[in-house]
């Protein structure tokens, strides 16, 4: 029996984080700012915001979409040479899971089976992505609105089924991109704590409420923070 410390927790694991957020806010843009060794899953043909960037990306075939995604994350864990994975994006790959189950239950009498393969098959592929500990995982995920029990407004991961309020639960490091705009001025911030209807958590309780569009310093923050303590 191994016993250890969670002293350690911080220093010997990568960071996992979804980042949720709506469309055109800089999700697959933050790929360019993890300062080290990344590569982007691409499923969304949308990374025109990276050109010029110099990060390497794969692209997912559009003619057969699942196998070719299957057999990307065969090989990421196997082992790549990258520090980071970031998938673009969660919505895509819940879309193509979800696809996936029509096709093996397409009769309407079979609504239980095919949203049950599905969030199985999600939730499986969620494990094993932040399971790779030889990486940084993240996710970019679209956001969509929603109401809570009260009917309050409320944001959530942007993916079929009840698995959309569930998905954060998976993660240590949930943000979102907050928008400020005074005057002419655009300024884009990280949310990293529940906020306005916004399920954001850090739980290694490193962050300040607002962070600079930069995951090399988050993951900075964290990880040093947690080694001084």
């Amino acid at each position: 029996m191994k016993i250890k410390n969670t002293k350690d927790i911080c220093t010997t694991n990568n960071i996992k984080a979804l980042i949720y957020a709506p469309p055109k806010y800089g999700k697959t843009t933050l790929a360019k700012t993890t300062g080290d060794r990344c590569l982007v899953v691409s499923l969304e043909a949308g990374l025109l915001s990276l050109r010029g960037s110099s990060v390497d990306y794969i692209e997912v075939d559009n003619n057969d979409k699942l196998d070719s995604f299957y057999s990307i994350c065969s090989e990421i864990k196997k082992g790549v040479n990258y520090d980071t994975i970031y998938y673009d994006s969660m919505s895509e790959i819940a879309d193509l899971l979800l696809e996936d189950a029509e096709n093996k239950f397409p009769d309407s009498r079979q609504s239980l089976q095919k949203w049950g393969h599905y969030s199985k098959t999600l939730k499986s592929f969620v494990k094993f992505a932040r399971d790779l500990s030889q990486y940084n995982v993240y996710f970019s995920c679209l956001s969509k609105d929603d109401k809570d029990e009260i009917g309050r407004k409320i944001f959530i991961p942007d993916v079929a089924g009840g698995l959309s309020r569930r998905l954060p639960q998976f993660f240590d490091l949930i943000m979102t991109i907050i928008i400020s705009k005074k005057e002419d001025e655009e300024k884009r911030f990280l949310l990293t704590s529940a906020s306005d209807g916004w399920f954001c958590g850090d739980r290694s309780g490193c962050l300040n409420k607002y962070e600079e569009m930069n995951l090399a310093k988050i993951r900075g923050k964290i990880v040093g923070n947690m080694e001084t303590r």
